[in-house]
C-alpha cells in the first residue's frame, strides 16, 4: 500500500476513498464490458448484422429519455443516495434477464437479443454518468488530476479480470455466454456497497455539493410555467449556457461519431473472421479485453500522469484522435488495397483496441478534468445531458450515416473497410475541437477565481457638441438634485457658453453644494453674463459657497474684481479669506500680488497652526512654481497639520527645488502617505530623482519603500522602464523586487502592452522558488522536534511572503488579473477553491517552473514536496545544532531572539556559545535579552561573567534580566 501511495501521489487521508473509487470503478467498467461480452457474441451469432445501425439509432432514443428524467432527478437527492437507487434498478433488471433467457429458444425469439444489446449500452451510459458525477463531488480539480490515473485504473484492470475471466468461463469450463448475466449482478452489488460506504466517510462533501434543494427553492415559480413538452429544450439551454460546455458537447459528439464507426467495422470484420459462431466469439471478445485490459492498464499507471502533468490537458486529449486517425486511415488504405479479411481483421482489431483502451484511460481522465470548472449543480445537469442525450444522439446519427453507407458498402463484405476513410474527417474535426477547448478550459477556471472588473481608464469623450449642452440644459433645469449633480459634473468638461445661463439658474437651489459646483464651473468658463449673480453669493450663508463664489469672481472680474476681493481679506471665515488672497494674486495684475502679499505674510509668519495652513491652501490654490521658499520653510514646520496641508501644495505646485524635501518626507513617521500623493502629482519631473534612489541601498529603507508605488502612479514610460530597470537588476534584496514586481503588476492592469522580458522574469522565479524551498526543508527539519514550533511558524511565515513574490513575478508575464485572483483564491478556506487557483496555474505558468510552483502551492506534506523536487532542488542534511547555529546569524532580530530562547530550552546538543557571546553586543536589545538567558541556562556559572556587563545596559528590561541572572536573591 506504501508503494501504490508513493506511485500514485495519493496523501494521507486520501487512501480508503481512493480505494473504494478504485474498486468501484473496476466493478462498474467490469459490469459494462461483461454485458458487452454477452450482448456482442449473442446478437452477432443469432441476428442478421444488417440491423446493428438500426440498434445505434435506438440507442439514441433508449437513452435519452431517461437521461433527462435524471437530469431532473439528479439536483433533488444526495448523490449517493440516487446512485443506490438506480444502481439497485440495473441489478434488478440483469436478474429478469437472465430468467427471461431460460424462457427463449435458442434457434428463435431473436428480437430480445436486440432489446437486450440496448439496454447493455443504457447500463453503461448511467453507471458513468453516476460514476463520474459523483467522483466530481468527492474530489477537488486538483485530487482527480493527481488521483484519477489510480483510480480509472480499476476501469483497465477490469479489461483484464473480466475479460480474461469470460474466456475461461466459457472456453475452459464451459460456461454458457448467458450465465455470465451473474457476473454482472455480482458486479452491481460491490458497487453499492461501495458507494454506500462514500456515502458515510465523504457524508460533508456530498452535502456541500448538494444543490437541489436550494435550486428547487429558488426555480420553483419558473418550474410552474415550464410546459411538459419543453423539458429537453429547457435543459439544453440551461446546460450549453457557456462556451466551454458547447465546445465539450461538441467533442462527445464527434468522439461517438468516430468510434462507432470504428466499432461498426470492427464487428462487421468479426462476423466474417468467426463465420457467426456463438462460442468463438465469446472467446475472441473476452481475449480482446484482456489483452486490450493489459496495454491499458500499463499506459494507465505508467503514462497518463505523466502526460497530463509535464504536456497537460492538450496533448493527453489529442493522443485518442490522432491514433483513430492513423488507424481507421490503415483500415482504409488495405481495403482498397485488396488485402485478406485476416488482415483486414487485424488492422481493424489494433483500430479498436486504440478506440477502446485510450478512451477509458487517458481521455476519459483528462475530458473529467474539463468539468471541473463548471459548478457543481450545472455539471450534473450538463453531464447527464451531455452523456445522456448527445452521446447517444450521436451513436444514432451514426447509426444512420452507417445505415446508407451498408447500402454502399456489404457488412458482409471486406469493401465494409472502406469506411476508415470517413473516419478520417471525423478525426480531423476532433483534432481542431480539441485545440479549442483548451483555451475555453483555462478561461472557465480563471472565472470561477475572479471577477469582473470595469476599466474606467478610457479617456473623456469631447462633450462640446449641439446636443450634449442641449441635454445638460435640460438636466440643470429638471428641478431634480440628483440629475442637476450629474448634469454639474459633466459641465466642468464643456467650455460652451451655451450653458452659462442654465449654470446661473442653479445659483439659487437649497443645496449648498450644487451652488458650489455651478460657481465653479462659472467661474471657469469666465461668464459675464452671470457675474451679478456670482457677486450675489458672496454674501451667501455657507462659507464654502462663499469661498467659491469670490474664486468665481475674481476668475470673471479679474483687475475689476480687486476692491471686492480686497474688502473680504479680514473676512471672519478662513475658507473667504483664503479665496480672496488667491484671486488677487491670480487674477489682479500687479495690483492685486501688491495687495495680498502682505495678508499671505502675516498668515506665513503666524504663531497659529491654523494660520500658517491657510497659507499653504493659498499657495495650493495659486500654483506660482516660483512661491517655492515659502512652502519648503511649511515642509519643515512643527505642525504635522501644516506639513500635510504644505505637501499638497507642493503637489500642485510640481516646482522642481520642492522636490527632494517631499521625497524625504516619505522617511518622517505619518507623512509618507501624503508625501506620495505630492510626488504623484508632480509627474514625471520627480523621475529622474526617484531613480536615483530607488536602487540606491544606502538610502532610507522606508524612503526606498514607497518609491515603486510612486512610479507605478505616476505612470508615464519613463516611469515604467525605471521600474522595469530596477527589478532586472535587483537580486538580493527580494523585498524591495517584491515591491518593484506590485507596482508594474499594478501597471499592467491598466497597460497590458507593457511587456517584460520573459526570460529574466523566469530566472528570478527559479531563485524565487529554489529560497522557498529552502524554507520548505527547514520546516520538515523543525518539525521533527515540537519543542522548535515557533521557529517552524517563522518558517511558514517567510514560505508565505516568498509565494508572494512568486505571484507577483508571475502578474509581470501573465494576465494580472487572473495571477491575482489566483493569489486570492489560494488563500481561501475551501479546499476546490484552493485546488482550481493551482490548477490554472498548472496550465498556464511556463514549463521550466511549473513542475516546481505546483508543487509548492499543492496541498501535500513537507516531505512529499521535497521527494518531488529532491532532482531539481537537492539539500544536504545537516545536524539540527548546525541549522540553529545558522538562524543565529539571521537578520532579523525577533528570528535571532526566538532560537536563542529555544536553544537555552533545549536539552540535547551543542550551543554555539562563541556566536552567542558575540550577540550579547547586539544592537537589539530582544536579543541581548533572549541570549543572556540561554548563555545562563546552558553555561552556567561560566556565563555569569560574560553576562555581568549588561546589568549596566541602557534598556531597563535587559538590566532587570542581567541582574535576576548575575545577582539572584
Amino acid at each position: 500500500m506504501a508503494f501504490l501511495a508513493r506511485l500514485f501521489q495519493i496523501r494521507e487521508g486520501e487512501g480508503f476513498r481512493s480505494i473504494l473509487m478504485f474498486i468501484y470503478m473496476m466493478n462498474a467498467v467490469g459490469a459494462f464490458i461483461t454485458g458487452r461480452i454477452v450482448r456482442d457474441s449473442l446478437f452477432l451469432s443469432k441476428s442478421d448484422l444488417s440491423v446493428l445501425p438500426y440498434l445505434y439509432v435506438a440507442v439514441f432514443v433508449a437513452v435519452s429519455v431517461p437521461s433527462l428524467i435524471y437530469g431532473r432527478v439528479a439536483e433533488k437527492f444526495r448523490r449517493d443516495r440516487l446512485i443506490i437507487g438506480l444502481t439497485g434498478i440495473l441489478l434488478i433488471s440483469m436478474v429478469l434477464s437472465r430468467l427471461f433467457l431460460t424462457t427463449i429458444d435458442a434457434e428463435g425469439d431473436h428480437w430480445f437479443f436486440a432489446v437486450f444489446y440496448v439496454w447493455v449500452e443504457v447500463m453503461g451510459a448511467f453507471l458513468m454518468i453516476q460514476f463520474f458525477t459523483f467522483a466530481a463531488d468527492i474530489f477537488t480539480s486538483r485530487e482527480t488530476k493527481r488521483l484519477f490515473a489510480f483510480i480509472l485504473g480499476g476501469g483497465t484492470m477490469s479489461n483484464i479480470i473480466f475479460g480474461f475471466g469470460a474466456r475461461m468461463l466459457v472456453k475452459d469450463y464451459g460456461v454458457e455466454t448467458n450465465d455470465l448475466i451473474w457476473v454482472i449482478v455480482l458486479c452491481f452489488a460491490v458497487c453499492l456497497g461501495c458507494v454506500f460506504a462514500l456515502g458515510r466517510s465523504e457524508s460533508e462533501a456530498l452535502d456541500r455539493a448538494f444543490t437541489g434543494r436550494r435550486s428547487k427553492q429558488k426555480g420553483a415559480a419558473a418550474r410552474k410555467r415550464v410546459v411538459a413538452d419543453e423539458g429537453a429544450t429547457k435543459v439544453k439551454q440551461k446546460v450549453l449556457a457557456t462556451k466551454h460546455v458547447r465546445f465539450i458537447a461538441l467533442i462527445v459528439m464527434i468522439t461517438f461519431l468516430t468510434t462507432q464507426f470504428i466499432d461498426f467495422t470492427f464487428k462487421a470484420l468479426a462476423t466474417q473472421k468467426y463465420s457467426g459462431e456463438s462460442g468463438e466469439l465469446g472467446s475472441f471478445f473476452g481475449t480482446f479485453y484482456g489483452y486490450l485490459g493489459i496495454i491499458s492498464i500499463l499506459f494507465q499507471f505508467f503514462f497518463t500522469r505523466r502526460l497530463l502533468e509535464r504536456f497537460g490537458v492538450l496533448v493527453a486529449l489529442l493522443v485518442l484522435p490522432v491514433a483513430l486517425f492513423l488507424g481507421s486511415g490503415a483500415l482504409g488504405v488495405a481495403g482498397a488495397m485488396g488485402t485478406s479479411i485476416a488482415t483486414l481483421f487485424m488492422v481493424g482489431t489494433i483500430a479498436q483496441g486504440a478506440s477502446q483502451g485510450l478512451r477509458y484511460t487517458v481521455y476519459d481522465a483528462t475530458m473529467q478534468l474539463l468539468y471541473t470548472p463548471i459548478p457543481s449543480d450545472v455539471r450534473a445537469r450538463a453531464k447527464s445531458f451531455i452523456d445522456g442525450i448527445l452521446k447517444p444522439g450521436a451513436i444514432g446519427a451514426a447509426g444512420l450515416l452507417l445505415l446508407a453507407l451498408s447500402k454502399v458498402f456489404n457488412p458482409s463484405n471486406p469493401e465494409i473497410s472502406y469506411i476508415g476513410f470517413g473516419t478520417l474527417v471525423f478525426a480531423v474535426v476532433w483534432i481542431v475541437l480539441l485545440v479549442g477547448v483548451r483555451k475555453e478550459y483555462i478561461k472557465s477556471l480563471i472565472d470561477t477565481l475572479a471577477k469582473k472588473r470595469l476599466d474606467f481608464t478610457a479617456d473623456t469623450p469631447d462633450l462640446d457638441n449641439p446636443e450634449t449642452i442641449q441635454t445638460l440644459v435640460l438636466e440643470l433645469s429638471s428641478g431634480d438634485p440628483r440629475r442637476i449633480r450629474n448634469g454639474l459634473e459633466l459641465a466642468q468638461r464643456v467650455q460652451s457658453s451655451g450653458l452659462d445661463h442654465a449654470l446661473g439658474g442653479v445659483l439659487d437651489r437649497p443645496e449648498s453644494d450644487i451652488r458650489q459646483m455651478a460657481l465653479n464651473a462659472l467661474g471657469r468658463r469666465g461668464a459675464w453674463k452671470e457675474l451679478s449673480e456670482v457677486h450675489n453669493c458672496i454674501k451667501d450663508s455657507e462659507p464654502e459657497v462663499r469661498a467659491a463664489a469670490v474664486e468665481a469672481f475674481c476668475a470673471i472680474a479679474r483687475e475689476k474684481a480687486i476692491d471686492v476681493s480686497s474688502n473680504l481679506l479680514d473676512d471672519g471665515s478662513p475658507l473667504v479669506r483664503e479665496a480672496a488672497i488667491a484671486g488677487l494674486i491670480q487674477h489682479g495684475g500687479l495690483d492685486g500680488i501688491l495687495r495680498a502679499a502682505e495678508p499671505l505674510k502675516q498668515l506665513l509668519e503666524s504663531e497659529n497652526p491654523d494660520d500658517r495652513v491657510s497659507a499653504a491652501r493659498v499657495l495650493h490654490a495659486i500654483r506660482v512654481r516660483n512661491f517655492y521658499q515659502p512652502v519648503l520653510r511649511l515642509l519643515a514646520d512643527e505642525s504635522p497639520k501644516v506639513v500635510k496641508a504644505a505637501l499638497e501644495a507642493a503637489g500642485a505646485m510640481k516646482t522642481e527645488e520642492l522636490v527632494p524635501s517631499v521625497i524625504y518626507c516619505m522617511d518622517r513617521r505619518g507623512y509618507a502617505n501624503h508625501a506620495a500623493r505630492a510626488l504623484i502629482a508632480m509627474g514625471d519631473e520627480v523621475v529622474p530623482l526617484l531613480s536615483k534612489v530607488i536602487g540606491n541601498p544606502r538610502e532610507s529603507a522606508s524612503v526606498r519603500a514607497q518609491v515603486p508605488r510612486v512610479l507605478s502612479q505616476i505612470g508615464t514610460p519613463l516611469a515604467k522602464q525605471i521600474l522595469k530597470q530596477n527589478l532586472l537588476a535587483t537580486t538580493k534584496d527580494r523585498v524591495q523586487r517584491y515591491r518593484i514586481a506590485t507596482a508594474l503588476a499594478r501597471l499592467r492592469l491598466s497597460d497590458p502592452k507593457l511587456l517584460l522580458p520573459k526570460k529574466q522574469i523566469l530566472a528570478q522565479l527559479e531563485d524565487e522558488l529554489k529560497l522557498a524551498y529552502g524554507y520548505v526543508e527547514m520546516q520538515a527539519a523543525f518539525e521533527t522536534e515540537p519543542e522548535l514550533e515557533p521557529l517552524f511558524r517563522a518558517m511558514d511565515d517567510r514560505l508565505r511572503y516568498a509565494r508572494r513574490r512568486i505571484l507577483r513575478l508571475l502578474a509581470l508575464i501573465h494576465d494580472p488579473q487572473t495571477i491575482q485572483a489566483v493569489s486570492r483564491n489560494l488563500d481561501s478556506q475551501q479546499a476546490v477553491v484552493r485546488d482550481n487557483a493551482v490548477e490554472v496555474l498548472d496550465d498556464l505558468v511556463d514549463v521550466s517552473i511549473r513542475r516546481a510552483l505546483v508543487n509548492l502551492l499543492d496541498r501535500s506534506d513537507l516531505s512529499a514536496k521535497l521527494q518531488a523536487v529532491s532532482a531539481i532542488y537537492p539539500f544536504e542534511a545537516r545536524p539540527m545544532d548546525q541549522r540553529l547555529a545558522a538562524m543565529l546569524s539571521e537578520r532579523e532580530p525577533f528570528l535571532v531572539s526566538c532560537t536563542a530562547f529555544l536553544l537555552g530550552k533545549r536539552t540535547k546538543g551543542d550551543v554555539p556559545v562563541d556566536r552567542l557571546r558575540e550577540l550579547l553586543d547586539s544592537r537589539e536589545p530582544v536579543v541581548r535579552e533572549s541570549v543572556a538567558q540561554c548563555l545562563a541556562r546552558r553555561c552556567g556559572q561560566e556565563a555569569l561573567e560574560w553576562i555581568r556587563p549588561l546589568i549596566d545596559d541602557p534598556i531597563p528590561n535587559v538590566r532587570r534580566m542581567a541582574r535576576v541572572l548575575v545577582q539572584p536573591q
